[in-house]
């Protein structure tokens, strides 16, 4: 009886923590935060196509779909920190490369977080992932939601503006 109490107890202070950790942040939030300078498309390009290439069994199998430009974006922080939330810039990108066997896997989406000017997060690379916090599978599985296409988690507040008539 005394194990099944603990382990309730437990499991109650889990859904508590994870109901406080994971909640949006407010408008207020997303409007004052510090998304830090705007880094140049040139250069996120680069360095994303430097980021992924590291990732992939054949870098030069590389094909690039679409990488866009660099736009505000918040995410959760999945660190120690007292931060609940990360701000910065975010591109979304989709990619295609070979895998193990040799044949093309079909273009992947995947979203990369940049705060000033470095790679900071990205639904490819869990090692750079949890070098900054997000040591975590919820940290990897939401980055390949980034995208506002297939995730409206991380609008700002210009576009939470254009698309109220969603929530």
């Amino acid at each position: 009886m005394k194990i099944k109490l603990t382990n309730l107890f437990a499991l109650l202070i889990f859904a508590l923590y994870n109901c406080v950790t994971f909640s949006r942040p407010t408008n207020k939030e997303i409007i004052s935060a510090n998304y830090g300078p705007k880094p140049d498309p040139a250069v996120v390009e680069v360095l994303t196509k430097v980021h992924v290439g590291k990732m992939l069994l054949d870098p030069q199998s590389v094909q690039w779909g679409e990488i866009s430009e660099p736009r505000k974006v918040w995410a959760f922080s999945f660190s120690d920190s007292r931060e609940a939330h990360l701000y910065g810039w975010g591109v979304c990108i989709t990619y295609n490369a070979k895998n193990q066997f040799g044949g093309y896997s079909g273009f992947e989406p995947a979203g990369v977080l940049f705060q000033n000017g470095k790679i900071v997060r990205s639904s490819i690379d869990k090692w750079t992932n949890q070098l900054n916090g997000a040591d975590n599978f919820y940290g990897v599985y939401y980055y390949t939601n980034f995208c506002p296409t297939h995730n409206k988690e991380f609008w700002t507040h210009e576009e939470e503006d254009n698309n109220r008539n969603y929530e």
